[in-house]
């Protein structure tokens, strides 16, 4: 080969590179070659979906069945697409996601919640009040009114087996005994809670709950008898110590709960108490425009500046990262905790009646008499980018919303009472936004997980405790072939 021959052979691999290079990169960037308008072509810019759902639901697309999840469509033009998932026997859920260019929609955090729950009761448990989370997910707390079982029990929801907390009539009262303000532990083997014996109100603390109960009476260390017009509070409890409040002053008891400290703060309006750490407005700060912090270990003194408002509620999250105020407007306002962090920002003009964080601290439910929203305190990566302070309204209703909490298993739908009518309502908010009716006639309940199922046991109006459990998530791989 001569020099000529070599020189032309180069170039033309050397042209053949510059073009196909790029076209490889573009390739690989998502552009893909398209007709415009007047049948030319055009280099377009496109997407993907990805459906990675732990269970294999199936999957439609426009009205075609593509496969079950995972699923993974790459390379498609900007447009709205019509995705189902579906499962027999559950109801589906239905969304309108839009493709957008150099974007992949992750679809990801669904729940298919059944069409007709199958209601099972407890055995031996015939009728039950205020039925309550424990710490330890695999028990419940309620009351039983039951002649010569009447008191406070603890039900294994694994096992079916009940343990007896407090007998009423032993304790001085009656079988209808009524129990109020549960506290626990983190561990879930320390509870305080209220009641009332011969028309006096009576504070008591149960250690060892789970193995041999022990009650303690710390009534007599409450410092003003009349709770009526005091209303006594615990805001904290471990095995060893408690934290109540009483006409705006903050007490510890401990020593087994035989001696009462005295005021570790007082002149308190609202409050929140995380982590051993008081966060609270003063009744006598000539300027209502702060907020005092006070931590009760370290005994270090800091104050927040508020607003020019009233303030009617204070919330902290549990990792005391964000601090949420409603004024008495029920209007909330947000602020993130730190050294530099902005001022509170008004969140919305919805009236907010009640908060809850849910247990990541990245995420706040808020409660209104007919609306249910979510608050985002952190960036969450997912089917939806969203920033500190993201607010969205999920839900609204003509009617009145008795209950709602994060479902346990999955902090991604909201599960709520309207009506008597148990719901649950999703949060992602891309087109519309699917809500399920579950159970008619249910007055109370608990979401939990349990391994791989989720758990929901309701009360109805007859105080009758039933439940109902589905699988919330399967492996990806079975590693087991037996």
């Amino acid at each position: 080969m001569n020099r000529t021959i070599q020189k032309i052979f180069a170039w033309t691999l050397i042209f053949l590179f510059l073009i196909i290079a790029p076209a490889i990169v573009l390739y690989s960037m998502g552009y893909r070659l398209s007709k415009d308008n007047t049948d030319g072509s055009i280099l377009t810019s496109t997407g993907g979906i990805r459906i990675n759902t732990r269970i294999p639901y199936e999957i439609a697309i426009n009205d075609k069945f593509e496969s079950k999840s995972p699923l993974l469509k790459v390379g498609l033009a900007p447009q709205d697409l019509d995705v189902v998932l579906s499962l027999s026997g559950y109801q589906s859920w239905a969304k309108k996601i839009s493709i957008k260019p150099s974007l992949v929609q992750l679809i990801s955090e669904v729940t298919l919640f059944p069409e007709k729950p199958n209601l099972e009761k407890f055995t031996d448990l015939s009728l039950a009040r205020d039925i309550s989370r424990v710490p330890d997910a695999s028990s419940l707390l309620y009351t039983s009114y039951t002649p010569q079982e009447s008191g406070l029990w603890l039900l294994n929801l694994d096992t079916k087996l009940r343990k007896r907390i407090t007998d009423s009539v032993a304790l001085g009262g009656t079988d209808n005994q009524d129990y109020s303000d549960f506290v626990w532990d983190a561990a879930g083997t320390t509870l305080a809670f209220k009641t009332s014996i011969n028309n006096v109100f009576q504070y008591f603390v149960v250690i060892n709950v789970d193995t041999n109960p022990i009650i303690f009476n710390f009534t007599s260390l409450i410092p003003i008898a009349d709770v009526i017009a005091n209303p006594v509070k615990v805001v904290s409890l471990d095995t060893d110590r408690l934290f109540f409040t009483q006409a705006g002053a903050l007490y510890e008891i401990k020593q087994q709960f035989s001696n009462r400290s005295e005021p570790l703060v007082g002149d308190m309006d609202q409050y929140s108490f995380i982590s051993n750490t008081i966060y609270y407005t003063s009744s006598k700060d000539i300027s209502k425009n702060l907020i005092r912090i006070y931590n009760i270990d370290t005994k270090q003194n800091t104050v927040i500046n508020t607003p020019d408002m009233s303030i009617s509620k204070l919330f902290v999250s549990p990792s005391q990262g964000h601090i949420i105020l409603l004024d008495d407007n029920q209007q909330a306002w947000l602020k993130s905790l730190g050294l530099k962090t902005p001022e509170f920002n008004q969140i919305s003009e919805l009236k907010i009646k009640d908060i809850q964080f849910s247990l990541d601290s990245k995420k706040a439910l808020l409660k209104g008499e007919n609306t249910i929203s979510k608050l985002y305190l952190d960036t969450i990566e997912g089917y939806k980018s969203r920033l500190e302070g993201d607010f969205d309204t999920l839900y609204t209703s003509n009617e009145t919303i008795t209950k709602s909490e994060f479902w346990e298993p999955n902090s991604e739908y909201i599960i709520f009472v309207e009506n008597n009518i148990l719901k649950a309502v999703e949060s992602d908010t891309r087109g519309n936004i699917n809500s399920y009716t579950l159970l008619d006639n249910a007055k109370n309940f608990i979401s939990i997980r349990i391994g791989n199922d989720a758990r929901t046991l309701i009360s109805n109006p007859e105080d009758e405790i039933q439940y109902f459990q589905f699988p919330i998530r399967t492996p990806l791989i079975n590693f087991n072939n037996n």
